[in-house]
């Protein structure tokens, strides 16, 4: 990092359920490798750090849609590394120093998203099984919702947080303030394939929570961001990319 001004923090073990058959390594990996990054960007000289967190740190809050002053309930060892590298943030935050932001992420989706990845989300793994014809299999209900926000709008709040004065380890959700359920998502992915998935449900998954949406008055205030790209436009977006590769085009 020596002459870097500013880092951006994205690596990680993603994978919730690979955080409770792993626990030490997600920790290792989210809560020291965090603190390497940190220890470097201040060696280098770096001026800020934003880290990238994870609205998984609210855990099954009561509060909905959920502000980033809402007391953290992490439910699985993923989440409680996420909560701790922000702590590791702010103690980080020095006047004059070293400043770092943390970016609470909603459910990212969007193109080059991989379905094989321990973070590839329902949206991409719906649209593998779609184009293959495959069933889609809905874990719980189906009416469990996400705030999914489009990957060109967390590039944006991403190149904010960068931006700008202090931030000193504030917390910020990036999301839309959208509540959509998986039904919802199914039917909009019908709408933008002209296909209809075939669908089958399995038990709920442990560590799933059931419904999440963000308060999204920090990073406007903070940040000057709002998500700009609709839940239909997005899907719509993310489904001609991955046709596209699909056939080679």
């Amino acid at each position: 990092m020596r002459g870097c001004d500013r880092v951006l923090h994205l690596a990680a073990i993603a994978s919730v359920a690979r955080s409770f058959d792993d626990p030490a390594t997600t920790a290792a990996v989210n809560l020291g490798g965090t603190a390497n990054v940190l220890q470097a960007a201040r060696q280098g000289g770096a001026r800020r750090v934003v880290l990238a967190s994870s609205c998984a740190v609210y855990g099954a809050t009561g509060e909905l849609p959920v502000a980033e002053s809402a007391t953290p309930r992490p439910g699985s060892p993923y989440a409680q590394s996420k909560l701790d590298a922000e702590d590791l943030c702010r103690a980080a935050c020095a006047p004059g120093g070293l400043d770092a932001g943390v970016l609470r992420f909603f459910n990212v989706y969007g193109p080059r998203q991989d379905p094989s990845s321990d973070y590839s989300g329902v949206i991409a793994i719906f649209m593998e099984r779609l184009s293959q014809r495959r069933t889609c299999t809905v874990y719980g209900d189906g009416r469990q919702t996400r705030d999914f926000v489009f990957v060109a709008d967390v590039v944006a709040a991403c190149r904010a947080a960068l931006g700008g004065g202090a931030l000193g380890g504030v917390p910020i959700n990036v999301g839309t303030g959208v509540e959509t359920s998986l039904r919802d998502v199914l039917a909009a992915l019908a709408a933008a394939s002209g296909r209809e998935p075939a669908v089958e449900f399995g038990a709920a998954r442990e560590g799933d929570i059931r419904r999440s949406c963000a308060v999204c008055a920090r990073a406007a205030e903070l940040l000057g961001f709002r998500a700009t790209v609709s839940f239909a436009e997005g899907l719509a977006a993310t489904w001609r990319w991955y046709v596209a590769q699909v056939s080679g085009g």
